[in-house]
């Protein structure tokens, strides 16, 4: 795949993180599924969910790459929500992809439900 020159967020890391993925689905095949999930450790995981969409919505991998994302929300033991961001990115030309969201969502519901 190849990256049109321009990104107008942020032109420096757009690229980079453009350039990432369309290798990491090049150099496999356009069959390959990419997940992401953002770190929550420092409670920052809404904030990196945010700059991943403005980077995608804002992105010529818009054009090739497709990209799914969910928010779980959980209660930890002492009683806080914790947010969770999660996804994947495919190619669009990825003869699977409707199963692929599929499974995706099943999974996602599963996770949301507590029942992995």
């Amino acid at each position: 795949m190849s990256i049109p020159n321009t990104f107008d967020a942020d032109p420096l890391v757009g690229k980079t993180i453009s350039r990432i993925i369309f290798d990491f689905i090049e150099e496999r095949s356009n069959e390959v599924v990419l997940l992401y999930h953002c770190e929550y450790i420092d409670k920052k995981q809404k904030g990196r969910d945010r700059i991943f969409q403005e980077w995608y919505d804002n992105s010529p991998a818009k054009e090739l790459v497709i990209k799914k994302r969910i928010e779980i929300n959980q209660t930890d033991s002492s009683g806080n929500r914790i947010s969770f961001f999660m996804g994947y990115l495919v190619s669009g030309k990825n003869r699977n992809k409707l199963k692929i969201d599929e499974e995706f969502s099943t999974f996602a519901d599963k996770l949301i439900a507590g029942k992995p």
